[in-house]
């Protein structure tokens, strides 16, 4: 199943969109699909008041898994993820009108 295929299979499995994203992708180096689901689960609907876009929370956490910073001293590892969040969000913005 391709991540578009499966993410559209969470959503109609009513699973808000934030769960949607970061499940479809934080299963594949091995986090638990139940626990996956749990993290995303506050995220959906704009952090349940209307703000960030859940597909955007979700998005950004599979970047952090990927890519995120562990090490306290290693200061370019932080800069490069936050600067994929960064590219992520300004990309999203201007395909849909802002991450809200």
């Amino acid at each position: 199943m391709t991540h578009k295929e499966q993410a559209l299979s969470y959503y109609a499995n009513n699973f808000n969109c934030s769960q949607t994203v970061f499940t479809t992708f934080a299963t594949e180096p091995g986090i638990d699909e139940k626990l996956a689901l749990k993290l995303g689960t506050e995220f959906g609907g704009g952090a349940r008041c209307g703000q960030i876009c859940g597909t955007v929370s979700g998005a950004l956490m599979v970047l952090g898994l990927k890519y995120g910073h562990c090490h306290s001293d290693n200061n370019d590892e932080k800069a490069y993820a936050y600067s994929l969040a960064v590219e992520f969000n300004k990309r999203f913005s201007m395909k849909n009108g802002s991450v809200v």
